[in-house]
């Protein structure tokens, strides 16, 4: 296709009309901010008893989702795991007393046995 000299000179009009720099393009609306959006309990809770009774008021029927029924017994595992490790440390505790009160009569029994020893 070829342009006769009637058309160049119309497009070099354009041309100089045309602005020197293109607008910079509109920024890109940011996601959503979600952290001011309030949770539900059921998404929030962690203790794995209030969770079930949140579960059980939510439905009308009892009937659960699945991945809620995972995220309970996640829970469960994770409340139990930290109940047996707080209870391990004061068995431990316990014991580390008692083995402390059992030195604190031994050092006076032993220098009984050495009083006697040297008389």
């Amino acid at each position: 296709m070829s342009l006769d000299p009637q058309n160049i000179e119309r497009l070099q009009e354009l041309r100089r009309q045309l602005p020197e720099k293109l607008p910079a393009p509109e920024k890109v609306p940011k996601k959503k901010d979600t952290s001011n959006l309030q949770l539900h309990r059921i998404e929030t809770e962690e203790n794995p008893q209030e969770l079930f009774k949140e579960l059980i008021k939510a439905s009308p029927n009892g009937e659960v989702p699945q991945h809620l029924i995972s995220r309970l017994k996640e829970l469960e595992t994770k409340f139990l795991a930290d109940t047996n490790s707080r209870e391990s440390k004061s068995k431990k505790l316990i014991n580390f007393n008692e083995s402390r009160q059992l030195e604190d009569l031994y050092v006076p029994f032993k220098k009984l046995l050495l009083e006697e020893e040297e008389d």
